[in-house]
């Protein structure tokens, strides 16, 4: 007797990527956290499969393609703690100069990271703030 497969998931492999420098305040991406790589400057390149982008200039990802984000310092700590597997929604929110620090003066990307479930249909939101 031969075994039965059915397909679970199709992993194209492809990963597609939006430089900073291109986002616009109010564009935003949801997706499932899958992994990070070193880019080439050895810093995290955070890894998320698409499930929905919303882009002002118009561009656009396919759903269930791997999405990479750039190293920010914000970026870096939100995403400290986020869980492989949890579905998150990051909005870009523009830039803001550094008032402290190494890199005061500069221009730093601002984004917010939630951590998303599917809505059960209860009506009832439950929110956690971590305090940062």
């Amino acid at each position: 007797m031969s075994r039965v497969f059915k397909t679970k998931k199709k992993l194209n492999g492809s990963k597609v990527y939006k430089a900073w420098k291109e986002w616009q305040a109010g564009d935003y991406v949801i997706g499932k956290y899958s992994g990070t790589s070193k880019d080439k400057y050895r810093k995290n390149s955070w890894h998320l499969d698409i499930i929905e982008t919303s882009f002002a200039d118009g561009s656009t990802f396919d759903e269930g393609k791997t999405m990479g984000i750039n190293s920010t310092g914000m970026v870096d700590k939100v995403m400290e703690g986020v869980d492989l597997g949890e579905i998150i929604r990051m909005d870009y929110e523009g830039t803001e100069v550094l008032t402290s620090g190494d890199f005061e003066g500069s221009d730093a990307h601002v984004t917010t990271v939630s951590i998303l479930e599917e809505d059960d249909g209860s009506g009832v939101e439950q929110e956690e703030d971590d305090g940062l």
